[in-house]
């Protein structure tokens, strides 16, 4: 069926005028209206009358201001940067392959809800609605590189999810670590080592849960060169309206991930049946990951638990 999307560009960032785009597309694959208005900093507020069609709406727009991120991101979690990029991705693609974030994404995606798969089914067809279009832009990296982005699927924006999984997921890194330190000093010294839990302090996690604290440097070089990199981690605390001036309760969110250029995250405002959030997205994955709707505010944090394991094997 054929849909809309009403674009505008509003007014003034300080004295640098943004350009003007105002106009109506006709793209199909939406069932109804759908409207983009971009506030002065360039931030999308997208109005929708489906849910299926505001995160087709999230996919176009996000492929408007982000392809040649969404393709590097794609490409990371399929094992095909080297297609682009020769040699010096050869080990990225490797590495990806064995660890079979591929595979793993078709596994996730079969295994989704059926509403959190069709709002992953929207997105991705919001994507290929914009590379379809006859009037969409290449941005300037895919240009010089002669390349345009084949299709997308659903698995890709699964495997995708698992490249930010993997880039927040540490725990692997103690467990080598440890094997090395009992090898050398035994059990009992190399307990003396862990640092424990302060027992007077709050738990945010349930008992028995196990915490990675030892983080050592150079491991899996395979993973290494410019594309894969892992964060270190985040913060987060609340306060209750209880014991603040205004009664209103405070979290403060701060993620500490790889500084870069375009951003990691993209701002947007999806309103639609159901949802009216604002916060931060990632070009490649539908939904807010951290933000606010009228009611709460959420934020992500890395909990730094054991969810990676090694096997040492012996090859006969």
């Amino acid at each position: 069926m054929l849909g809309w999307i009403l674009k505008k560009i509003l007014t003034v960032v300080g004295r640098r005028r943004l350009p003007r785009i105002d106009g109506e597309i006709a793209l199909p694959g939406l069932y109804g209206r759908v409207e983009v208005l971009r506030d002065e900093w360039g931030i999308p507020h997208i109005y929708a009358e489906s849910q299926e069609d505001l995160f087709f709406a999230q996919g176009f727009v996000h492929s408007q201001d982000r392809l040649w991120q969404m393709e590097l991101n794609r490409r990371t979690g399929s094992g095909t940067l080297s297609e682009l990029f020769g040699e010096i991705a050869l080990d990225t693609d490797r590495a990806v392959r064995v660890f079979g974030w591929n595979r793993l994404g078709s596994e996730d995606y079969h295994r989704l809800s059926a509403e959190t798969k069709k709002a992953v089914d929207s997105y991705t067809e919001g994507v290929n609605a914009y590379l379809r279009h006859p009037g969409a832009k290449l941005p300037v990296e895919l240009t010089l590189l002669g390349h345009k982005p084949k299709p997308w699927t659903p698995v890709e924006v699964m495997a995708f999810s698992r490249v930010m999984i993997w880039m927040l997921d540490c725990s692997w890194y103690s467990d080598l670590v440890r094997a090395r330190v009992r090898k050398a000093v035994g059990d009992e010294r190399a307990a003396e080592l862990e640092l424990p839990y302060p027992s007077g302090n709050p738990l945010t996690l349930d008992r028995g849960i196990e915490f990675n604290i030892l983080d050592p440097e150079g491991t899996l070089r395979g993973a290494g060169g410019p594309f894969l990199k892992r964060g270190k981690g985040s913060n987060a605390w609340a306060v209750s309206g209880s014991k603040t001036s205004s009664g209103k309760p405070l979290l403060c969110n701060d993620m500490h991930l790889e500084v870069g250029v375009p951003s990691l995250w993209y701002e947007a405002h999806l309103v639609g049946p159901g949802i009216d959030a604002s916060g931060v997205s990632l070009p490649g994955l539908p939904f807010i990951m951290v933000g606010h709707n009228r009611r709460i505010a959420w934020g992500i944090t890395l909990a730094y638990t054991d969810s990676e394991d090694l096997f040492v094997e012996t090859l006969d």
